[in-house]
């Protein structure tokens, strides 16, 4: 036996010495290789890190191999799934809509499951020619979400939460509200935005006002904790006509005044003949295009209320609304014919792909509308079409006039590109996406009148190909969820689909790649999304670290939990969602008035040009630009007597967000500033504590709840006061026995006046401060030199010089000595597993668990197996970062560790795993 584990151990070794040189080969980098082999263009989802889109070029599709020869959609997920994210296609996706085109193409939309239960966003679309062969395949795909699939909360309780949250967030009596059944769902946050949110069970419910709607809240109630765990309004602020007149009131839908035995609205009023007509057009459009009969594709009738008033708001109303069954429009809001053609078009996409009204996809959505919109207004011969209004929406609203340009998104204040600075990252506005449409439709206008814009020249297709190739995509490859980076693809690929049927060339659909680069939609939107904060402020500073946890020591001692006001709600400790390691510190934002503590146990002294740092991820209640729960960082001076806002000393990283918490539910934070909304997933915050130099000090993390509503909470991580000196030595260093150096970096402060450098010194004197005791060599040099000890620590030197002058002075240098060394800064953690955390995601993944478990079991014990471990974090940082930033690889590294993970689960036990790798980095 323990010959075959030495055996085990140097194979695992050779393989982990291959992995850090080259990190990506095995089974699914064969597959992906035969797939560009055929031509095959392939994209990866930024969150997930797995395939997200394969297309191929009509003249050259993708036919099915092996066993799976029999060709169909179910053939295609099956052999291709994997690369999605899927272990196993066929129970854990279901046909949900086939579609059968004229020319001869077939389309397949599934569903993913988990255990039976749907994931929301979690779709695949495949698109195969008329023999079978495959043309594409696209979606977002969960990968094997690991969530309970028994909810600790039941339905009716989750409806209950879901129609509170929403009386409180609209106004309204609860008992105006109607909620539909809940059911039961996985959510995974990284399918619709970006965050590094863990997947998790959900109740989905849809809450709406009694009687015609105006308020359709889509709500998700934690099916484990009961908090909202998102929620965003469905109301999309649209030749069977049917038109109402609201006369000013809220009632819906009012008086009808025309129908399609009166088809001009002869004898009425202006608003409803308007209504009436351009709901003409935008049918007659969709019909004469594409041959479809209405929003639903099957004779829908085309309902309309105009000169609508909310209950309670303003009068006139200025504004227009699809509800999910027909339009309002407030006074002379019909008068524009895109405004009608718009927001009809809502109730299309509702029907076919259903983007979710949220972020990226709800921005495609309002674009979507836009675009169709603009199409119907230039073709239906009414209105204004003058070149200085042609691409303006709205233009013809009395009053207010235009509200975006296609043409010139910026004059607006909208984003033409990904990295604009108008591009929105907020929370508001159900992500931006009145705004954040702007992009999309740039790229519209660019495919259709050409031009030149950002470096790339565009040949103008016109209306009638540009329509097409929307048309094909909205229907054929967007799903729910589908974002910027998808629609770059999939408006290629709907042009290519269509040169079969000769409404394209390949021509064409140079132009239409050359409009969406340049209006940069397959980049990242702007920097600071996600913000993160390094821990020394300069280049090349390194860290002395005078308080840091990790959290993977529930008893350590180093905090203090208490419960300042209202329901109980403790701080705790929790497995599962880590920067580093697999614990974390967390509190739940619930539904009841609360204040609760976490606070450092014991003070620290603090030497001049100290810094606080720690990583947190939080997503408290908020709705319509209200912030209703929050927390806050204090600090106090005198061992917790009083507490100070902490937020002056803010450096880097995730500041307060904009706001502060909303008065009137009785939060105690009530008109604090805070962190407050969603952080998208951990980000990081950096302190700067010189202002409190010489001083004993605490800090605690403060979160505050109102008397109704959950969300998720404030999960905080990797919590680190420390100094920073640009002093060459201060690295982590591992216990090998090996010689270490450490000598001056920067300028030393002279008694007197000046300061000191390399250069002028002219007597070096290295002594060392209380602590583990090392012996010093050449203490009397500008370099000293000592052992390594054989523990954990940190040891600090202090060198006394003198110039030539006869001046002196003193400066600090920190050494630390880790075994092995976490990641010293930035995100990610992973316990120095860098390339498979990096491949994996997260560093809390079983995969890295049981390789950490590997290297603390069979390679630390020896010197040659600790010396191998040495080098690996000396060198292997640089390709994990590089693995991070190109998220193709990730799928291919998973495959190369495939082997070494299922190696180390032969011989790490799962009572090893959860000992050594629970309190270990």
């Amino acid at each position: 036996m323990s010959s075959w584990r030495n055996t085990s151990r140097w194979l695992s070794t050779l393989v982990l010495v291959v992995l850090a040189l080259t990190p990506v080969s095995g089974s699914a980098d064969e597959l992906v290789k035969s797939l560009k082999a055929e031509g095959a263009r392939i994209a990866y989802h930024r969150e997930t890190g797995m395939v997200n889109f394969i297309g191929a070029n009509p003249a050259a599709p993708i036919g099915p191999q092996g066993i799976l020869s029999q060709g169909g959609a179910m053939t295609y997920a099956q052999q291709y799934g994997p690369l999605f994210g899927l272990r196993d296609p066929a129970n854990e996706l279901r046909t949900i809509k086939t579609l059968d085109h004229p020319d001869g193409r077939s389309t397949v939309r599934f569903q993913q499951v988990h255990q039976g239960i749907p994931v929301i966003g979690g779709e695949i679309m495949v698109n195969m020619d008329r023999n079978r062969n495959l043309l594409s395949m696209g979606g977002e795909v969960s990968p094997t979400p690991k969530v309970m699939t028994e909810p600790a909360v039941s339905a009716a309780d989750a409806q209950a939460t879901a129609l509170a949250a929403v009386a409180k967030w609209s106004g309204m009596a609860p008992s105006s509200l109607t909620a539909l059944q809940p059911e039961l769902s996985v959510y995974d946050p990284r399918l619709l935005k970006p965050t590094t949110q863990p997947a998790h069970l959900v109740w989905r419910t849809e809450v709406s006002n009694v009687g015609f709607v105006t308020v359709r809240e889509f709500v998700l109630v934690d099916a484990i904790k009961g908090g909202i765990s998102l929620h965003f309004n469905q109301i999309t602020e649209a030749k069977n006509r049917l038109t109402h007149d609201g006369n000013s009131t809220s009632v819906l839908p009012g008086t009808l005044v025309c129908n399609e035995s009166n088809p001009t609205c002869a004898g009425q009023i202006a608003d409803a003949v308007s209504a009436h007509t351009y709901a003409g057009d935008t049918y007659d459009f969709f019909m004469s295009r594409h041959a479809r009969d209405s929003l639903n594709g099957a004779g829908m009738s085309l309902i309309s209320t105009v000169r609508h008033c909310p209950s309670g708001g303003p009068c006139p109303y200025a504004n227009a609304f699809w509800n999910g069954a027909q339009m309002v429009y407030g006074a002379g809001f019909s008068a524009a014919d895109d405004v009608v053609g718009h927001e009809l078009t809502h109730g299309v996409t509702e029907n076919t792909s259903n983007l979710f009204y949220y972020y990226q996809s709800g921005a495609i959505n309002e674009s979507l509308s836009d675009i169709w919109g603009e199409f119907v207004d230039q073709t239906n011969l009414s209105g204004t079409d003058t070149t200085a209004v042609k691409w303006l929406l709205g233009e013809d609203v009395p009053v207010l006039g235009a509200i975006r340009n296609m043409a010139n998104p910026p004059a607006f204040g909208d984003p033409d590109r990904m990295t604009s600075p108008n591009y929105f990252t907020g929370a508001g506005d159900n992500g931006g996406v009145h705004t954040n449409s702007g992009l999309n439709n740039k790229a519209a206008f660019l495919m259709t009148d050409g031009g030149t814009f950002n470096g790339k020249t565009v040949t103008g297709l016109g209306i009638d190909k540009v329509a097409k190739i929307y048309y094909e995509a909205q229907t054929n490859l967007f799903t729910s969820g589908s974002n910027y980076a998808d629609l770059y693809n999939y408006l290629f690929q709907a042009c290519t689909n269509l040169i079969a049927s000769s409404v394209t060339t390949a021509a064409d659909c140079t132009q239409v790649r050359n409009a969406t680069d340049a209006v940069e939609m397959n980049l990242e939107p702007v920097a600071g999304f996600m913000p993160t904060a390094s821990l020394c402020p300069t280049g090349g500073q390194v860290p002395a670290t005078l308080f840091f946890d990790d959290m993977e020591n529930a008893a350590s001692g180093k905090w203090a939990f208490s419960n300042l006001a209202g329901s109980a709600n403790p701080w705790t400790y929790f497995i599962g969602y880590a920067t580093s390691g697999v614990q974390s510190l967390t509190v739940d934002d619930i539904g009841s008035i609360s204040d609760s503590t976490a606070a450092m146990a014991n003070g620290v002294v603090l030497p001049a040009g100290a810094f606080l740092h720690f990583k947190h991820a939080f997503d408290f209640e908020a709705s319509g630009g209200s912030n209703f729960d929050g927390g806050v960082l204090e600090y106090s001076i005198n061992n917790g007597a009083t507490w100070t806002d902490a937020s002056a000393l803010f450096s880097a990283g995730k500041n307060y967000g904009s706001g502060a918490i909303s008065s009137g539910f009785g939060n105690p934070l009530a008109g604090r500033q805070a962190f407050v909304g969603d952080s998208h997933g951990y980000i990081s915050s950096r302190y700067n504590l010189n202002s409190l130099a010489d001083q004993n000090v605490k800090f605690r993390f403060r979160q505050a709840n109102d008397n109704i509503v959950a969300a998720l909470g404030w999960v905080v991580d990797d919590v680190r006061i420390y100094t920073c000196g640009a002093v060459e030595g201060t690295y982590p260093v591992a216990n090998a026995g090996t010689n270490q150096t450490v000598s001056l970096g920067a300028a030393v402060t002279l008694s007197g006046s000046g300061t000191a450098t390399a250069a002028t010194i002219t007597t070096h004197a290295w002594t060392q401060t209380p602590g583990t005791s090392v012996a010093l060599a050449n203490a009397n040099s500008a370099t000293a030199s000592f052992m390594a000890p054989s523990t954990s620590g940190t040891l600090t030197f202090r060198l006394a010089v003198m110039d030539s002058n006869g001046l002196t002075g003193m400066a600090d240098t920190a050494v630390t000595i880790q075994a092995p060394p976490p990641p010293s800064s930035g995100g990610g953690g992973g316990g120095g597993c860098f390339i498979a955390t990096a491949a994996f995601g997260t560093s809390m993944a079983q995969e890295v668990r049981y390789l950490r478990a590997f290297r603390d079991q069979y390679l630390l014990p020896t010197a040659v197996g600790r010396e191998f471990v040495r080098l690996y974090y000396k060198f292997s940082p640089v390709p994990a970062d590089y693995l991070r930033r190109h998220d193709g690889l990730r799928t291919l590294a998973r495959g190369a560790l495939a082997p070494l993970v299922a190696l180390s689960k032969t011989i790490v036990s799962s009572q090893t795993l959860e000992t050594e790798t629970a309190n270990r980095p």
